[in-house]
């Protein structure tokens, strides 16, 4: 067999007698693996309004026999009913880079207002595919300076 990928997703518990992290596949399947990720919840949400609409999510990982990438760690945000969003982890590497500028409460591309609040914003990415391309590509330009 070739290009094939089986994922795993194991639930994993805390023993109460040592207080280890634990995974209902035993040792095997614990020495076997080759990458581990934990997720968890970072307590921060997303909301419109007052309705909450996302949460943020960190994985950790924990091991990796594929990448030099253990212990790194990164947060993206999880959309009731939709999904990890492209859209969200786009806009926070733009304002890490600079792309994107923060005024206030408002965000700014090129001199152009995209939104108040992180969620009005990833909400107007979301509905322009070309203001998302503009942003990559200033992105990658950025990136090979």
């Amino acid at each position: 067999m070739k290009n094939v990928a089986l994922v795993v997703i194991n639930h994993s518990f805390v023993d109460i007698m040592s207080g280890r992290i634990m995974t209902s596949g035993g040792r095997k399947l614990a020495y076997h693996k080759k990458m581990s990720i934990r997720l968890k919840s970072t307590g921060k949400y997303g909301k419109s309004g007052e309705v909450v609409i996302s949460k943020i999510i960190m994985g950790i990982v924990k091991k990796n026999a594929l990448a030099p990438t253990e212990g790194r760690e990164e947060t993206a945000e999880l959309v009731y009913g939709k999904g990890f969003s492209l859209q969200a982890k786009l806009l926070e590497m733009a304002i890490d880079a600079g792309v994107i500028v923060k005024v206030s409460n408002s965000y700014l591309f090129q001199g152009e207002k995209l939104g108040v609040g992180l969620t009005k914003t990833r909400q107007a990415i979301e509905g322009n595919e070309d203001l998302a391309d503009k942003i990559k590509d200033e992105l990658e330009k950025r990136q090979e300076v």
